[in-house]
């Protein structure tokens, strides 16, 4: 969702009035398991071909945007139909909307849940939006859920009723609650903004080159630019980057994460914004995800992990999150870690929900360098326009990111795996036979790789050598 308050603009999807919750499934995100996703994919195509083949005007994933104002906001909402068909001749409009899910697992709990209702509140938008269009204004529309058994194939179809009328009424509440909940946040900002004006530094002295640090970051931030620091051991450099950060980033509404390579240099910034903070900043530490683990070993799967399974229903019903935010303005591993194993809750993904109530994030260089495990949020496009960084100990990056573009595979890692699935449950078929071909193709790209490096050792390219050294 995208926000524009200068020009009073809303882009956001459907899901995002529908379903309102950020919590998500943990293993495949969003999906149920090992292969949920691709097998929810794979039915979506089986469905759409069998219904094309049945009529003519079906058509498959269908895009929809809908504009109005509402509350002065000019609105725009985007979604995806899953089935559409269109009958000129009878002039009726077919939608479908197509989930699948577990019958014997999911089915019955689904007829008596409040997701049914919001599956149906999608599909009846996704009627409202193009009943709107003057090509379908004297067409009758036809909804129909369908739920699809990832096991089975079989299917149920509900037909939903359309009132126009009453639909109509429905979007309205639910953007009259999504700009209660923007204006909040809105202003939020403003009086953060605010409080950054009144923000001290702590001390009543500052340090030799203590003043002239602080106007070069607060510069470097209002202009969004890049600042190396080199100063010697003592002269406060934490304190120094950390002030005029914190105010500069509330003032522009942006989130403030202090990257550390070691833990001392973690408990460094807390002890510096706990200097800073009077109860007004909310402050978040990540510890590692190994450390953060409640369960006895850490295989981050629904289907393995009782802290992952059923995280999203568990985390909605505890209200864990706003619990920590209203009780505490220091947002403590120990803590979190706490009262997320009595929540029967992943510690981990615990913190990294908080991120988002979070004005300060204390973290390692990973949530946000690593490739593949930096929090995306805050990667768009690598321009990281959303948030500001202070990177302590820069040149420590050096070597970690060089360790981010080299991955390392050992051949004792296959004997590792091969103890850590031997007696247990293992959904994947032949799955020693499959090690073995792993470490077969790795062994043989090895010597590749070595004799290629013999080569380029003993054998350098002399033109290139010349060129370089002329």
């Amino acid at each position: 969702m995208r926000v524009d308050h200068d020009k009073r603009e809303i882009v956001c999807s459907v899901g995002d009035l529908v379903y309102p919750t950020t919590y998500r499934r943990i293993g495949v995100e969003r999906g149920d398991g090992f292969r949920r996703m691709w097998i929810g994919q794979d039915i979506h195509s089986r469905r759409a071909e069998v219904r094309s083949a049945e009529d003519a005007n079906y058509r498959s994933e269908v895009h929809v945007i809908h504009r109005l104002t509402h509350q002065n906001w000019n609105v725009t909402i985007t979604g995806r139909v899953d089935g559409l068909s269109v009958n000129p001749e009878k002039q009726v409009v077919g939608i479908e909307e197509v989930k699948s899910i577990h019958f014997d697992l999911e089915l019955e709990a689904l007829y008596r849940s409040e997701k049914l209702q919001r599956h149906l509140f999608q599909l009846l938008l996704y009627s409202l939006f193009l009943s709107s269009q003057p090509d379908f204004a004297e067409f009758t529309f036809a909804p129909r859920l369908v739920l699809i058994d990832l096991i089975s194939g079989d299917t149920r179809e509900i037909d939903a009723d359309f009132d126009r009328h009453a639909v109509a009424a429905a979007l309205t509440a639910s953007l009259d609650q999504l700009i209660e909940q923007i204006d909040t946040q809105h202003a939020l900002i403003v009086a953060k903004r605010s409080y950054a004006d009144s923000l001290r530094f702590p001390y009543e002295r500052l340090r030799p080159f203590q003043q002239e640090m602080i106007d070069a970051v607060a510069r470097a931030v209002r202009e969004r630019e890049a600042l190396l620091v080199s100063a010697p051991t003592g002269i406060g450099k934490t304190i120094a980057a950390l002030f005029p950060a914190v105010r500069e980033s509330l003032k522009s509404g942006k989130k403030l994460f202090f990257l550390t390579s070691k833990t001392l240099q973690q408990d460094a910034a807390i002890e510096a914004m706990k200097l800073l903070n009077d109860g007004s900043l909310r402050v978040l530490r990540i510890r590692a995800k190994q450390k953060m683990c409640a369960h006895t070993e850490m295989i981050c799967h629904e289907d393995f992990c009782p802290f992952a399974a059923r995280y999203s229903e568990k985390m909605e019903k505890s209200g864990l999150v706003e619990r920590i935010t209203t009780s505490m303005t220091y947002f403590d591993p120990d803590l979190t870690f706490e009262l997320s194993r009595s929540t029967e809750v992943c510690p981990f993904e615990v913190s990294l929900e908080l991120i988002e109530q979070a004005d300060v994030i204390v973290c390692d260089y990973n949530y946000i360098f690593d490739p593949y495990v930096g929090l995306k949020a805050y990667q768009q496009d690598n321009n990281y326009s959303d948030c500001v960084l202070i990177v302590d100990e820069a040149h420590n990056l050096v070597d970690r990111g060089r360790g981010y573009y080299s991955p390392e595979l050992h051949e004792k890692s296959f004997d590792a795996i091969r103890n850590h699935l031997a007696g247990r449950s293992c959904p994947l078929e032949n799955w020693d036979e499959l090690l073995d071909t792993l470490r077969e193709h790795m062994n043989e790209l090895a010597q590749t790789l070595e004799a290629s490096i013999t080569q380029a050792l003993c054998e350098p390219d002399r033109e290139l050598f010349v060129e370089q050294r002329a």
